[in-house]
């Protein structure tokens, strides 16, 4: 299911920003990132995450739309008042 999913990679970024990072101390060395691997382990992370919240919001959105139609409108959750602010 997407929420194992997403709180796994959670944990995953929890862990990566826990730790020291000698890319922070010298931000203008661009080399470093690349030496450490942090970077790339960052942009997986990220294009999971946004896999996984992307599944999240369509199914909200297909929900909502299921619900339009039967006039039955049940509990909101935070994505369903983001969405709001969409439309």
């Amino acid at each position: 299911m997407e929420q194992d999913e997403f709180i796994s990679a959670v944990r995953e970024l929890i862990l990566l920003a826990s730790g020291f990072y000698v890319g922070d101390l010298f931000p203008s060395a661009k080399w470093l990132q690349n030496v450490t691997g942090m970077r790339p382990k960052l942009e997986k992370l990220h294009k999971k995450i946004d896999r996984i919240l992307e599944i999240i919001i369509n199914d909200h959105k297909e929900t909502k739309s299921r619900t339009k139609d039967c006039l039955f409108e049940g509990e909101e959750d935070f994505i369903d008042v983001l969405l709001k602010f969409e439309d």
